[in-house]
């Protein structure tokens, strides 16, 4: 079969971020700084106090980092806690790892996030357990390690280096080698029972979609805080110069086609412009014009689980629930080399009954570009958060095809409301199927459910 891939484009030639930077946060901490240099903390913690928020934010951790620099980590809890900076407990996790106290340090771990740090103790923690005869403890041990691994592999900003994947390495080869309780057990059976099917679902869904054509209406919101420098979103200034706006719409409603000719590898898409921002419009071979670019959506289920693909990722099943009225069992796909930038991450849902994919909530760095906003991110201060969702709820000859996808960049920052720069939103509808509903049948109506 051949390799097909659904392609996530995030275009920033309309957004071209300014080039006046935040005023210089370390130049603005230097009062705070110097009073703690000289052990003010009474003063240092006044200081904070008569800050907004985001500053006082910033203020709280330093006055935590310079308690735990004099050694009195129960103070630098307090106030890591006070800046809501939970990051900050995995400092005091390791500051407690040097003294040798793994009791308090686990204490301080386990109020912390996801980190090389928390990971490398919680590993260490395994090892000696395991060596004591603890199997429970060790194999729990592990799994910590294994959910931070996962957790920060999935993050934007996570470089995966030669250590991370000899750390994978490790926690997978002990997992392996521990014993497992039957519950796992069953899972780890059930889990092979699912990727079986749904690899033959997508070898199906490649071998036997041919030819349709649907509705693609995209509707996209964008602000342009950072480009226009227009806080206030007014159109003029007193003297009547006229400001340009902070917010833009666009809509977008095209005739879209995907082709695969008889004895041809791959598909072709191709896309017919019917209205553009409500005008009528009809433009052949048209291009998509939407920040946020797709395509071949229907193909997306075989990022991770055609046959070929499955053994790129570290798999596991995360509940069983019901979504749309649909029984459905979520897992997720982590892979174990999230340096190739043709892997992509994230959850699927997926219909017990069939088989068949309903839902895919792609990880951020499944989006290419995505240094260029962690980049610009980093340069302001915030914290960035990219989604992509995608939901295949039209049903045709056993496949599911998609219905709605979901695509925005927003940013966080500490004590302030999230910044959405860019909402774009896939609506497929009026599906006409050619060689489709006539070719395919239900790949696996005769499988008991899963």
């Amino acid at each position: 079969m051949t390799r097909t891939r659904v392609t996530v484009l995030l275009l920033l030639v309309m957004l071209t971020p300014c080039l006046h930077g935040v005023e210089n946060l370390e130049k603005k901490l230097k009062p705070l700084a110097d009073l703690l240099e000289n052990k003010h903390f009474a003063a240092a913690v006044e200081w904070c106090n008569r800050r907004r928020p985001a500053m006082r934010f910033h203020g709280y951790r330093m006055v935590a980092d310079y308690y735990l620099f004099w050694d009195q980590p129960a103070k630098a809890a307090d106030y890591y806690d006070k800046a809501g900076y939970s990051k900050g407990f995995n400092r005091i996790g390791t500051y407690f790892m040097r003294q040798e106290d793994p009791e308090t340090a686990r204490r301080m771990f386990n109020r912390g996030t996801a980190s090389r740090e928390r990971i490398r103790f919680f590993l260490k923690e395994a090892k000696r357990r395991e060596k004591a005869g603890d199997s429970e403890g060790a194999r729990s041990d592990y799994e910590f390690a294994r959910e931070d691994l996962i957790t920060l592999i999935g993050s934007l900003g996570f470089e995966f280096t030669a250590d991370d994947a000899a750390t994978r390495r490790s926690i997978q080869e002990a997992l392996d080698r521990l014993p497992r309780k039957e519950r796992e057990a069953k899972a780890r059976k059930r889990l092979k029972v699912i990727l079986r099917r749904t690899g033959e679902y997508c070898r199906q869904l490649h071998e036997r979609v041919f030819y349709f054509y649907c509705i693609e209406e995209i509707e996209e919101k964008i602000d342009r805080l950072w480009e226009v420098g227009n806080p206030t979103g007014r159109r003029r200034l007193l003297d009547g110069v006229k400001l340009p706006s902070r917010q833009m719409k666009r809509s977008l409603r095209f005739d879209y086609q995907l082709v695969r000719e008889e004895g041809e590898a791959k598909h072709t898409e191709s896309r017919t412009l019917l209205r553009e921002n409500g005008i009528p419009r009809k433009v052949l071979n048209a291009r998509n014009k939407s920040i946020f670019q797709v395509s071949q959506p229907v193909f997306a289920p075989i990022e991770f689980l055609a046959p070929q693909w499955q053994d790129m990722y570290w798999f596991r099943i995360i509940e069983n629930t019901r979504w749309r009225g649909r029984p459905v069992v979520i897992i997720q796909a982590v892979p174990y080399d999230p340096g190739n930038m043709r892997i992509v991450s994230g959850r699927i849902w997926i219909d017990r009954k069939d088989g068949s994919v309903l839902r895919i909530q792609m990880a951020p760095k499944s989006i290419r570009n995505h240094h260029q906003i962690l980049k610009e991110a980093n340069r302001r201060g915030l914290t960035p958060a990219l989604t992509f969702d995608i939901q295949f709820l039209q049903s045709n000859g056993g496949f599911r095809f998609p219905t709605h996808c979901i695509l925005e960049e927003r940013y966080t920052a500490p004590q302030s409301a999230p910044f959405v720069r860019v909402h774009t939103e896939y609506r497929y509808r009026k599906y006409r199927f050619f060689q489709v509903s006539s070719r395919v049948s239900a790949p696996m109506v005769s499988e008991p459910p899963l």
